[in-house]
């Protein structure tokens, strides 16, 4: 998708949420995923609270299991979310509309 010509307009980033695997999901294996999985995007990683409470992240968007896809527009309004999306579905809807998906 981040190559696909039709999706100039898109910028992509990943964000690990640390909910369970504490031990596994940490801020130095932000390097190794993204190698892993060829992603030249940002990386971002966000820890549970000193409390353990759930990142922000995860409450804010209501976000599940891991990897979790959520597209959210200029204005912070989230246009799709959910475990799996279908890719040639996202990008043609982004090539005819632009942008913003509703």
């Amino acid at each position: 998708m981040v190559q696909d010509p039709r999706t100039t307009n898109i910028g992509v980033a990943a964000v690990q949420t640390e909910f369970e695997g504490a031990y596994v999901n940490t801020r130095d294996k932000l390097p190794l995923d993204q190698q892993r999985y060829g992603l030249r995007i940002p990386f971002g990683h966000e820890g549970r609270s000193s409390l353990g409470v759930y990142p922000t992240t995860m409450e804010n968007y209501c976000t599940g299991g891991t990897p979790w896809f959520v597209a959210i527009d200029p204005d912070g309004v989230v246009l799709q979310d959910g475990f799996a999306i279908d890719i040639d579905r996202f990008i043609r809807a982004v090539a005819e509309n632009g942008p913003t998906i509703r």
